[in-house]
């Protein structure tokens, strides 16, 4: 056997070995380590709730209206318009009518983004614990009870349970909701026995005295709070049992900006932390388990990006025609049913309807495709342009 087919089956093996490389590295930790102890805290902290909105006006109303009725009552919230187009502003003004007292509105003049206004405002709060939470989850009433529950004195972020809540507004999947259920079973592994190292970015509580600004072309503000909380030698925590719901809404064309706009992001605080040496200030725990639980992941659409160049240049061997002939057959797929979504939604006049028309791998392998084209993705845009819910 030719030593380019031999490079290539290596690599395809590591290809397929990344997936499952974080899960096994859990179930190996949770052999070889105790149980970590965590004494419920009983105190009740003021916590503020800071909700960044844009042009949220069809569930800023629902989304409020849950978050005033929570079981814990120590608390309030601050929401900042972030110059919505809408009529978000005057809804919010309506709630607060009644509601003066728990919560507070400002309204940008200048569009910010959610990291910018993270960077203004926190230091501004005078709580020591802050919930941030976007603006289309829905928390259950004792989620903010159980949160605070995870806090001691080294506790420096907690995050909360997302559920993606299927629907027939929504456009998710069950095999994205399979995927999304799988990390969340890693969290609650990953909970007993060390750090959480993969943000839940939408819904976590956040001690103040560990936020650092956030870079300004930044793009995934939850994984660099995350790396610069346990660079402090500060504790991160998952709590299963503080779960808030998601409404999610993407044409297909969006879910794919969104996921390469996220793997960008990452490429963007991997290459920052590695460069200036500061990833290598977390422990050695935190960074096997962010190099299992992420780095890897991060870099598959690399490695798959190194697998094609290499077929095109080995184009001779049997096993680079057929792997290239796979991809050919998976872009030609992927086409097909972005096409087919973009003209059922121009003709329902919709923007959340997307079908399925090829087996799941399909969205894997765009997730890949995603993150090649994030290689050559310009991250200096942190304004994230959604679709009207």
């Amino acid at each position: 056997m030719k030593s380019s087919t031999i490079f290539f089956y290596i690599m395809i093996s590591f290809f397929i070995f990344i997936p499952f490389s974080f899960r096994l590295y859990l179930i190996f930790i949770s052999m070889i380590k105790n149980k970590k102890s965590i004494i419920e805290n009983n105190s009740k902290p003021h916590i503020t709730i800071l909700i960044p909105a844009f042009n949220e006006e069809n569930i800023i109303s629902q989304t409020i209206y849950t978050t005033l009725s929570l079981d814990y009552k120590n608390y309030s919230i601050l929401v900042v318009d972030d110059c919505s187009t809408d009529n978000t502003y005057s809804k919010l003004v309506e709630i607060q009518k009644n509601n003066a007292d728990k919560l507070q509105i400002v309204k940008n003049s200048n569009r910010m983004g959610k990291s910018s206004i993270m960077n203004y405002f926190i230091p501004k709060i005078k709580s020591d614990f802050i919930l941030i939470l976007d603006a289309n989850i829905f928390i259950d009433n004792n989620a903010l009870c159980n949160l605070v529950k995870k806090i001691d004195e080294k506790t420096g972020i907690v995050y909360g349970n997302l559920i993606f809540d299927k629907n027939k507004y929504s456009s998710i999947t069950d095999k994205e909701i399979n995927y999304w259920n799988f990390e969340t079973n890693s969290k609650i592994l990953q909970e007993k026995h060390s750090n959480i190292t993969s943000p839940v970015g939408g819904f976590y509580l956040l001690r103040k005295n560990c936020f650092v600004n956030i870079p300004q072309n930044c793009q995934i503000e939850d994984m660099f709070v995350l790396i610069e909380i346990l660079k402090k030698d500060m504790h991160s925590h998952f709590s299963e049992n503080s779960q808030g719901h998601e409404l999610t809404v993407k044409s297909s064309f969006s879910e794919f900006k969104r996921k390469q706009r996220i793997i960008s992001g990452g490429y963007f605080i991997l290459f920052n932390q590695i460069l200036s040496l500061k990833i290598f200030a977390l422990s050695k725990s935190d960074l096997l388990a962010l190099f299992f639980g992420k780095i890897l992941r991060w870099i598959i659409p690399v490695l798959f990006l190194i697998l094609i160049v290499f077929s095109i240049f080995n184009f001779e061997e049997k096993t680079s025609q057929l792997f290239l002939l796979f991809n050919i057959i998976c872009v030609i797929a992927i086409f097909i049913e972005f096409t087919f979504n973009s003209l059922i939604n121009i003709i329902t006049k919709k923007n959340n309807v997307r079908v399925r028309l090829f087996n799941s791998f399909l969205y894997f392998y765009t997730i890949i495709l995603a993150g090649i084209c994030a290689i050559f993705y310009d991250n200096k845009d942190t304004l994230w342009v959604k679709e009207k819910r």
